[in-house]
């Protein structure tokens, strides 16, 4: 073996043994992960269906992973501002968010976003699959569908929607070029979605289109006229879907999922999605959501990568074609 050999292989052996020592402890941290909190931000307000939700699932987390999961409400800027929190937290499996569909929206409902919205996140899990439902003030009078778009119709502009986002936004737009419509838009994007619930309840505003709306409608406060998707809700039998109250192809859907910042490595991400999808399986869960008007919805990260791809050039097209324009 020459000098010129010698030196190469003593030089491999540095470099191996260098990657050993910074990749050592990398190992160690997703072997033994977690070991310490994992904190959950919550971009939106306190209240509503989505921190009931993270709550309950936070809970089993904590008891299926062995750490509690702290949840951090993070509001403001339509969920710009805890979205971006996520975005620059450092990609070690402690810092993860919960959001919607109304994520891949933002780069058509808020300018110059500081992230972007899919190379900038590692998506981990989906959690829960929901309908949205058309819901307005008991005191209006209109008891179905039809009515409401006739009432609505012959007083235009004198009707107020709620809009505690993207999709809450694009439903109200949407059914407005459907139905001929001018409900006005009262933007909450800021506040959530309970706030406009509240406003709602109390009558100052008329309709808001919203997941997650079984409990205020079964305590007679607010009145369901129809609910998105193929089929009833099991939360709301009584409520016609859009297609059975006249309005055929309305549809609009919202999923609850789980970020992490883009580069969390994917034995965390894949230990965190096996997780979820066992809590989800269990029989006691499907129930305890379907009570919240949420249904299960497991897939991989993989699958859920594929999903906000599809739907951010879905809703891209919608808005797009419709001409819907958004603005605070």
């Amino acid at each position: 073996m020459n000098a010129f050999t010698r030196a190469a292989r003593q030089a491999r052996l540095w470099v191996l043994l260098a990657l050993c020592i910074v990749f050592a402890p990398l190992a160690r941290a997703q072997s033994d992960y977690p070991n310490r909190p994992i904190r959950m931000i919550l971009p939106w307000s306190t209240g509503g269906s989505s921190s009931n939700l993270m709550l309950y699932l936070g809970q089993k987390m904590a008891e299926d992973l062995g750490q509690p999961v702290v949840l951090e409400n993070r509001p403001g800027a339509n969920s710009v501002i805890g979205t971006n929190l996520l975005a620059k937290s450092a990609p070690d499996g402690y810092t993860m968010m919960l959001t919607t569909s109304g994520h891949v929206m933002l780069p058509y409902t808020t300018p110059n976003l500081p992230f972007d919205v899919i190379k900038d996140f590692t998506p981990v899990a989906t959690l829960t699959n929901t309908q949205y439902a058309l819901v307005v003030n008991p005191k209006i009078p209109a008891r179905t569908l039809r009515e409401f778009i006739d009432l609505a119709k012959a007083r235009p502009t004198e009707f107020f929607y709620g809009e505690s986002g993207g999709s809450s936004h694009l439903a109200a737009e949407q059914f407005n070029l459907m139905t001929g419509t001018r409900l006005q838009r009262v933007p909450y994007a800021n506040k959530g979605a309970a706030a406009v619930l509240n406003d709602l309840v109390g009558g100052q505003i008329h309709a808001f289109f919203a997941p997650g709306v079984a409990p205020y409608v079964t305590a007679g406060r607010l009145r369901a006229l129809a609910i998105s998707g193929d089929g009833r809700s099991p939360a709301l039998p009584d409520v016609p879907t859009f297609t059975e109250a006249g309005l055929p192809n309305f549809e609009v859907k919202v999923w609850y999922g789980i970020l992490a910042p883009s580069g969390t490595p994917k034995p965390i991400v894949d230990r965190v999605s096996g997780s979820l999808a066992r809590i989800l399986a269990m029989p006691e869960v499907k129930s305890a959501l379907l009570q919240m008007d949420l249904d299960t919805f497991i897939s991989t990260p993989e699958a859920f990568q594929s999903l906000m791809r599809a739907d951010k050039a879905r809703y891209e097209k919608i808005i797009t074609d419709a001409k819907i324009t958004f603005g605070s």
